[in-house]
């Protein structure tokens, strides 16, 4: 067999950005901000995050630091590369033991099983063997496919069925060896929870990106809404596809136009269905959704990707989601959109 890969190391699951994340990547060169902001940057959860704060007033001396320790805390609770890290004592545990977990990583936890539930299984925090399975993940792979009896191996282990939470406790149970991860779900919660430290420091403009998950707030540098760009889901990228102006909420894309490989022809997606083991096959190609906050934006982002285009509109109206997609038809990009993303666009 040969393999063609066509998978990008540098690909964040976010194709959202704005004029301030796009300079902020070459501010050494020359980018310049109006004196009145005050930008913040740095690496965290294996990708990159960026705060630009509104017309701040006085400078707050401690909050870069600050911003760094919250961030190192929530890697502390949901990694899994960190072996210290509450997740991974929770993928260590045996079965049927009661484990208690931090109030964050249980409001997480909590969120990702509604979500489960509403999008009837396509998000899924126990995928993850899955997606390491077909090559997608940390661990090194023969670059064959997956067999049927592998597959079927790792669905057992996996489901909305392999935990269960008691919320009097705050404490996590495993009914299965389930390897969870949160890696749809944890960047969005920390451009939340920074949203939540500017907040408690009296800011009210701002925009907070992790990964390529957003969070925004009040107004930008000229005095209005946010204005951020759908990039054009090609190879190469930059390209904008469709302007929104978004205030007051969280933002996230999910698309796998960069990640995916190619055997003898055919097409293997980095989205993984959690109902079948296997690649997707649909012809959505981009979802962006506009929520409340950015891990629902950012979960609900992964799980209407698996749904596609058709169920995941039908799903988007029926559940009022701001949901954007773009889908490929005879060659051609083609946009639709729930009917409450309407407000949001240019």
């Amino acid at each position: 067999m040969t393999l063609v890969v066509k998978q990008s190391k540098s690909y964040i699951k976010g194709a959202l950005y704005s004029a301030f994340f796009v300079c902020a990547f070459i501010v050494i060169g020359g980018c310049s901000f109006d004196p009145k902001t005050l930008e913040l940057s740095g690496q965290t959860m294996g990708t990159s995050y960026n705060v630009l704060v509104v017309r701040p007033g006085s400078r707050d001396a401690a909050l870069d630091s600050d911003v760094q320790s919250l961030l190192a805390e929530i890697n502390r609770q949901m990694s899994t590369y960190r072996q210290d890290s509450e997740l991974s004592e929770i993928n260590r545990a045996k079965l049927d033991t009661w484990l208690p977990v931090s109030p964050q990583l249980f409001e997480v936890l909590v969120l990702s099983q509604s979500i489960n539930g509403q999008s009837g299984g396509a998000f899924d925090i126990t995928v993850g063997p899955l997606v390491n399975l077909w090559g997608f993940g940390p661990e090194q792979t023969t670059g064959e496919l997956p067999g049927l009896a592998a597959i079927e191996e790792a669905l057992a282990t996996a489901g909305a069925d392999a935990f269960e939470l008691d919320a009097d406790s705050l404490a996590i149970r495993k009914l299965k060896p389930a390897f969870i991860d949160l890696s749809a779900v944890a960047k969005g919660y920390g451009a939340d929870k920074l949203a939540e430290l500017l907040r408690a420091r009296g800011y009210r403009n701002y925009m907070v990106e992790i990964g390529g998950e957003l969070r925004v707030s009040g107004k930008n540098t000229r005095g209005q809404l946010w204005r951020l760009a759908i990039e054009k889901p090609v190879p190469i990228p930059g390209e904008v596809f469709q302007a929104i102006s978004v205030t007051d909420a969280g933002v996230a894309t999910s698309g796998d136009y960069r990640n995916y490989f190619e055997i003898e022809g055919s097409r293997y997606s980095h989205t993984i269905d959690p109902l079948t083991g296997s690649p997707v096959k649909h012809n959505l190609v981009s979802v962006t959704v506009v929520a409340s906050s950015s891990a629902a934006a950012d979960a609900w982002a992964t799980a209407l990707n698996v749904l596609g285009g058709c169920k995941g509109l039908a799903l988007a109206e029926q559940l009022q989601l701001a949901a954007y997609f773009i889908t490929e038809k005879d060659g051609e990009l083609v946009a639709q959109y729930s009917q409450a993303f309407s407000p949001y666009l240019d």
